[in-house]
């Protein structure tokens, strides 16, 4: 099972490297992709996390990252970062899972692509803050913010509580020039 759940994380790093050969057209303004391919950026950016927390080695994930992120965050301030949801989340799951989106995709006026939402995984949600800039052709992890919260069942309806709707500026990760929630 655990072999199956690894070759599926594979095949999402595989295609998530595909948003670099099409999905943003090179010469125009960038527009809000499809669901599709809003999940497979979750995807993508949660699995990241995922397997940097595993493995203590946060390179990757920033070397990944546009170049203002690699430029505010070293792999040791991601590492530092990430090391309250490293202890009590599991993201494994999140390759799986289907995200829920707190709120429409959104392009702001800088061109970064916003996505926030959350994704039902074991033993905590965990809410998350996206951001993705248009780069070469695809879109690439301008920004990230996460936050494990707590599943609320009432009246047949689930929700996920955590940080009132917005991520607090210490679960955020440093970006260039400005907040992911403005």
């Amino acid at each position: 099972m655990l072999g199956k759940l690894f070759g599926l994380i594979g095949l999402f790093l595989a295609l998530a490297l595909g948003f670099h050969s099409g999905a943003v057209a090179k010469s125009s303004k960038p527009e809000i992709p499809g669901e599709r391919t809003v999940t497979l950026l979750i995807r993508y950016a949660l699995i990241g996390i995922d397997q940097a927390n595993r493995t203590g080695n946060y390179t990757v994930l920033r070397d990944l990252a546009a170049p203002g992120f690699r430029a505010q965050n070293t792999a040791a301030s991601l590492a530092m970062a990430f090391s309250g949801l490293r202890r009590n989340v599991d993201l494994s799951s999140s390759a799986i899972a289907k995200p829920i989106l707190t709120e429409p995709p959104t392009l702001g006026e800088d061109g970064i692509l916003h996505i926030k939402g959350y994704v039902d995984v074991t033993p905590k949600p965990v809410r998350f803050d996206l951001g993705w800039q248009a780069s070469n052709g695809g879109w690439i992890l301008y920004g990230i913010a996460l936050s494990p919260g707590e599943k609320v069942v009432s009246g047949g309806r689930s929700a996920i509580t955590g940080s009132g709707g917005r991520l607090s500026k210490q679960d955020k990760i440093r970006k260039p020039d400005k907040r992911l929630d403005q």
